[in-house]
């Protein structure tokens, strides 16, 4: 396949999912070429605080898009939680650190929130880079 530069970029809202341990289906890779994520990030409207705040995780459901796949599975690690040093501010994006860039061919990016306390962030927005096809 040849390589790509062409950038593009997409957001998605999530509000509050209703519980704990909720799986937001984001996006699926074209089922004829993979997508390279290059840059990732994480935007509340609302403060995180210490008693109340929802981790964000990044993973690759593979082409089923039922569970995290078994290698290479984390896209990025969390953002956000009730730790004062991982708490996000309300409308100041937060870059994830990407670890495994890659989506193969109908492959499923899917958000895992883990919420501690009460939904306070009001809105999540998460904005992507991403190239389809090699990143070359």
């Amino acid at each position: 396949m040849f390589g790509s530069n062409n950038v593009q970029t997409v957001s998605f809202h999530i509000t509050d999912p209703g519980a704990d341990d909720k799986n937001i289906h984001l996006m699926r890779a074209p089922s004829e070429s993979k997508v390279t994520i290059k840059r990732a990030y994480l935007t509340v409207q609302g403060a995180q605080g210490a008693g109340s705040a929802t981790e964000f995780y990044l993973y690759n459901f593979g082409t089923a898009g039922t569970a995290i796949k078994s290698s290479g599975g984390t896209v990025a690690a969390k953002l956000g939680g009730t730790a004062t040093t991982v708490r996000l501010s309300a409308a100041t994006p937060a870059a994830y650190t990407i670890s495994n860039d890659t989506l193969a061919a109908g492959e499923w990016l899917v958000c895992n929130t883990q919420e501690t306390g009460d939904w306070v962030e009001v809105q999540a927005t998460i904005s992507l880079d991403y190239v389809i096809g090699d990143a070359s």
